[in-house]
């Protein structure tokens, strides 16, 4: 799961009516700009603790933002995908300085960027209409799993204890 953000033309990024964006016009804007390169895919690891699984998507629209500053670090990599269902740019989970870049290019499509509940998101990467955040760090990374994992160890150790005290009687 994550939350997409899309380049559009049409009011709604899901509406079946409204302009699209072509393959060829995606192209042309992404091939024109040196920070971008065309990969043809994506790939991903998860952060499952117990079973990572890598997972991968390819198609001809695929390009990915190499001047990202978090570019190959910890498997992050800003993938941004033509959607020719849809005519839309579409990238998940961007942080602000993805969203700018979005912006950047949007502008040069003739389009707006919208997240998936429709909202606009201006040149900074905030999006219109709301206060922006006090900190940039606004999806910082959770330790959650890792600490779900530990508890999970800790209750296994607990439960083999006892049944193994159970079983020596």
């Amino acid at each position: 799961m994550g939350y997409n953000l899309y380049i559009t033309r049409k009011q709604n990024w899901h509406d079946e009516e409204g302009e699209e964006i072509t393959a060829e016009e995606w192209q042309r804007v992404a091939g024109a700009d040196p920070a971008m390169r065309c990969d043809g895919y994506g790939e991903a690891t998860t952060r499952d603790l117990f079973c990572p699984a890598t997972i991968r998507v390819e198609s001809p629209g695929i390009w990915v933002w190499t001047a990202y500053s978090r570019h190959g670090k910890d498997g992050d990599m800003a993938w941004v995908e033509h959607e020719p269902d849809n005519g839309c740019i579409t990238t998940k989970n961007p942080d602000r300085e993805i969203r700018r870049k979005l912006y950047e290019l949007a502008q040069k499509l003739g389009a707006t960027v919208q997240g998936e509940e429709c909202e606009v998101y201006d040149a900074e990467g905030y999006q219109i209409g709301v206060p922006k955040p006090q900190s940039d760090d606004e999806y910082p990374r959770s330790a959650l799993p890792v600490y779900l994992g530990i508890v999970l160890l800790f209750i296994l150790g607990c439960v083999c204890w006892v049944a193994l005290a159970h079983y020596v009687r």
